[in-house]
C-alpha cells in the first residue's frame, strides 16, 4: 500500500509532521530575569507561605463535635433567673415601636407584647434554638373523634379563642453556647469550650466593633468580638448581637412589609475549630462563630399543650430565630505528613511549568524582538519524503548509467536547498554529508 503524497490538498509530511521538544539557549537578560523572578516567586510561595506559614506538610484530621444552646431572658447585670433576688429587665412595652402598648411608630405589624421566661420562649433540640418572637395561642376543643359524629371529620378541633402577642425584649434574650471538639484520626485533639478561647466574627456593624472594642486593635468592620463568659467560662451573646454581626435587626423588613420579629428566620451560626496559626505553628485549639441569617426566611413551631388530654388544649404557634450550630475547620497534629507534603510538590511542579510557559508566551507574543525569539525557538526541517525520493530517483539513474557515481554525493547546485541526509561514496557505501567534508 502506497501512502498518498497529499491529504485535503495539503502535503502528508505537514499533516503528519511530529513536533519535537528543542532546547535553545537565548542569551537576553531579559528572558533570563523574568523566568528567576517567577522562579523564585514560585519558590516563596510553595516554601515560605504553602509549607511554612499554612504548615501543609502537617498531619490534618477532621473533626467532630456537640453543641447546645440555652436560652435566658434579660435580667439586671445578667444574673442567674434562678438566683434569689435576680430580677428581670424587660424594659417597657411604651418604649418598645413593634408593641401595641407604645405610640412610637414602627416599620412592621404592631402586636401586643406579654412578658415570657426562657421557659416559654424557647424550643431547644439537638444542636439548635428556636427563641420565639411571636406566640399565637389558640385555645382548642375536640368536636370530632371516631367515638361520634359523622364518617368524616370536617374539623378536629374547634377553636374558641386565639390572640397573637410580640415576646417582649426578644431581641435582649440570651443565647448560651456550649460545645466541643474532637479530632477524630488525632484523638488527642480534643476541647470543650469552657477551656478554649474564641471570638464572634462582625462583618459590616461599625458600631458593634465600636461598642465591644474589637480584638485586634480595630473598631471597624470586619472585627472579632469577645464573647461575654459565665463563671464556668461559657459563651453567650443576646439575640440582638447575633442577629447585628451579620447586619440584621429583628426590625427589618423581611417580605410583604413584615419584620423579622413576625416572621422569624433561620441563622446558620457556624463554629470554626482551628490549632495552626501561621508561623508560631501548631498550638492551642481555638473557634470563632460567625452568624449567617437567612435573608427573606421564615421560621415557625408547633406545640401543644394539653389542660384534658384531646378533650381541650392549647396550641402554640411559635415563631422565631431558629440558631442551628454547624461545627467545621481543621485540626492538625504536629506529624509530618509524606502524602501531604507530595501534593504540595506536585502543585510546586505545575507552579514552575507555568512560569515556564508564561515566560515563553512575553519572548513569542509580547516583547520587541519576539520574531527573532521565534526563528530561534521552533525550526521546520525539510520534507524528508522529498529527499529519500531524491535519493531513490538519483540511485535508479546511477544504476542506469545516466549519471555518474561522483553526482550522487556533489553538493546541490543551490546553495539554499538542504543537503542530502544521506549520499553514497565511490565504492557504494552510504555515507553521511559530514562525512564527505
Amino acid at each position: 500500500m502506497v501512502c498518498p503524497s497529499h491529504l485535503f490538498g495539503r502535503d502528508v509530511d505537514d499533516v503528519f509532521s511530529y513536533s519535537t521538544i528543542k532546547y535553545v539557549q537565548i542569551r537576553d537578560r531579559r528572558l533570563g530575569l523574568t523566568k528567576l523572578l517567577l522562579t523564585l516567586a514560585v519558590s516563596g510561595y510553595v516554601g515560605l507561605y504553602s509549607l511554612w506559614y499554612e504548615g501543609l506538610y502537617l498531619e490534618k484530621s477532621p473533626l467532630t463535635g456537640a453543641c447546645r444552646f440555652t436560652l435566658q431572658q434579660p435580667t439586671q447585670g445578667n444574673c442567674d433567673p434562678t438566683d434569689p433576688g435576680c430580677l428581670n429587665d424587660y424594659g417597657s412595652p411604651a418604649d418598645a415601636a413593634y408593641c401595641a402598648q407604645s405610640a412610637l411608630p414602627y416599620a412592621g405589624n404592631k402586636r401586643t407584647c406579654e412578658f415570657y421566661e426562657q421557659i416559654g420562649a424557647q424550643q431547644t433540640m439537638d444542636s439548635s434554638l428556636l427563641v420565639s418572637t411571636r406566640i399565637t395561642t389558640l385555645e382548642q376543643r375536640l368536636v370530632c373523634n371516631a367515638t361520634h359524629g359523622p364518617a368524616t371529620c370536617p374539623q378536629v378541633y374547634d377553636v374558641a379563642s386565639e390572640r397573637t402577642n410580640y415576646v417582649m425584649a426578644a431581641e435582649r434574650f440570651t443565647v448560651l453556647i456550649d460545645h466541643s471538639v474532637l479530632a477524630t484520626s488525632i484523638r488527642h485533639l480534643q476541647g470543650t469550650s469552657s477551656a478554649l478561647s474564641g471570638r464572634l466574627y462582625v462583618k459590616k456593624s461599625h458600631a458593634l466593633c465600636e461598642a465591644y472594642g474589637g480584638s485586634v486593635e480595630t473598631k471597624t468592620a470586619p472585627c472579632y468580638i469577645r464573647p461575654n463568659t459565665t463563671s464556668r467560662g461559657l459563651d453567650f451573646f443576646s439575640l440582638d448581637v447575633l442577629l447585628r454581626a451579620d447586619d440584621v435587626s429583628l426590625d427589618d423588613v423581611s417580605y410583604d412589609g413584615k419584620t423579622y420579629r413576625e416572621t422569624g428566620a433561620s441563622l446558620i451560626f457556624e463554629i470554626t475549630y482551628q490549632n495552626f496559626r501561621g508561623w508560631p505553628g501548631v498550638g492551642e485549639i481555638f473557634y470563632s462563630y460567625t452568624p449567617m441569617v437567612v435573608r427573606g426566611s421564615s421560621y415557625k413551631y408547633y406545640d401543644a399543650i394539653y389542660a384534658e388530654y384531646r378533650e381541650r388544649r392549647h396550641l402554640l404557634n411559635q415563631h422565631g430565630i431558629y440558631v442551628e450550630a454547624v461545627q467545621g475547620g481543621e485540626l492538625r497534629g504536629r506529624g509530618f505528613s509524606f502524602n501531604n507534603l507530595l501534593i504540595q510538590l506536585t502543585t510546586s511542579l505545575t507552579l514552575f511549568a507555568t512560569a515556564t510557559v508564561l515566560t515563553d508566551f512575553l519572548a513569542i507574543y509580547v516583547l520587541p524582538d519576539r520574531n527573532h525569539y521565534n526563528d530561534y525557538k521552533y525550526e521546520v526541517t525539510p520534507d524528508f519524503s522529498d529527499m529519500r525520493h531524491e535519493l531513490e530517483e538519483r540511485e535508479r539513474g546511477l544504476l542506469a548509467g545516466q549519471i555518474q557515481a561522483s553526482d550522487l554525493y556533489r553538493p546541490p547546485d543551490d546553495p539554499d536547498a538542504a543537503p542530502d541526509p544521506a549520499r553514497r561514496s565511490a565504492d557504494g557505501a552510504i555515507t553521511d554529508w559530514h562525512d564527505e567534508a
